[in-house]
């Protein structure tokens, strides 16, 4: 797997799950739920997901997964990361 093996790790977040996330400069979120590790590495942003480094993670109330990106705030939507601007957008994925 692409990943971790010679990145430096930014962060570690356990989510209210239990799952592990891992941020990485220039690889993107890896979840561990315990068996896998699966990688995260898309953005709706493509000038920023060469330069990836997560470098804080939050979930809040409703179990939303936020996440600041050396280039903004993020919102994790299931599969890929969502820019979030001062307009939003801010509800649910």
């Amino acid at each position: 797997m692409r990943g971790l093996t010679a990145n430096d790790i930014y962060n570690l977040y356990t989510d209210r799950s239990g799952n592990i996330w891992i941020g990485a400069i220039r690889v993107g979120a890896c979840r561990f739920d315990g068996k896998t590790f699966t990688l995260f590495d898309k953005t709706d942003r493509p000038d920023l997901t060469k330069y990836f480094a997560i470098q804080a993670f939050v979930q809040d109330r409703h179990g939303t997964l936020w996440f600041g990106f050396s280039g903004g705030l993020f919102r994790f939507n299931g599969s890929s990361f969502v820019n979030v601007t001062q307009g939003g957008p801010w509800g649910d994925p």
